[in-house]
């Protein structure tokens, strides 16, 4: 005698949960922060969850996700989810590796499907001082 138990599997579960919160991400930001009446703190913490957001689909998806930042329109590109713009953020500084360093106007953060990720730090500077959030290449955590 067998019973058919119902219920949804871990991986479903994440990948909803990954679905919604870059769904999250996407309509703060274009409710939020766009333009340039968009405060730093809302940008940076905007940048830090799509971060997080990326982290958690490349590992739930067993793939490589980039999220490319525009040092010169100051927008955020993250695979599979709609650009952002980071609003009241003057200038953007970051340190990542030579490779995903494209031409001083861009630069790109890597996450991998085992957790870990390119690593690099990200400050962003606006009239309301500085935000400074850093990605470890260990364990893909941004903070």
């Amino acid at each position: 005698m067998t019973r058919h138990q119902a219920g949804f599997t871990l991986l479903e579960v994440m990948i909803t949960m990954a679905i919604l919160s870059l769904a999250a991400v996407v309509f703060t930001g274009y409710v939020g922060a766009s333009g340039a009446g968009g405060s730093l703190a809302r940008s940076s913490d905007m940048l830090k969850s799509a971060l997080v957001e990326a982290r958690k689909r490349a590992v739930a998806q067993g793939i490589e996700v980039r999220v490319e930042l525009d040092l010169v329109s100051r927008t955020v590109h993250p695979d599979g989810a709609p650009t952002f713009v980071m609003g009241g953020v003057q200038r953007i500084d970051v340190t990542v590796r030579r490779q995903d360093l494209i031409q001083n106007k861009a630069a790109a953060l890597v996450f991998y499907p085992d957790g870990t990720a390119s690593g690099g730090a990200i400050e962003l500077h606006g009239a309301q001082g500085t935000r400074r959030i850093e990605v470890g290449w260990l364990n893909g955590d941004a903070r």
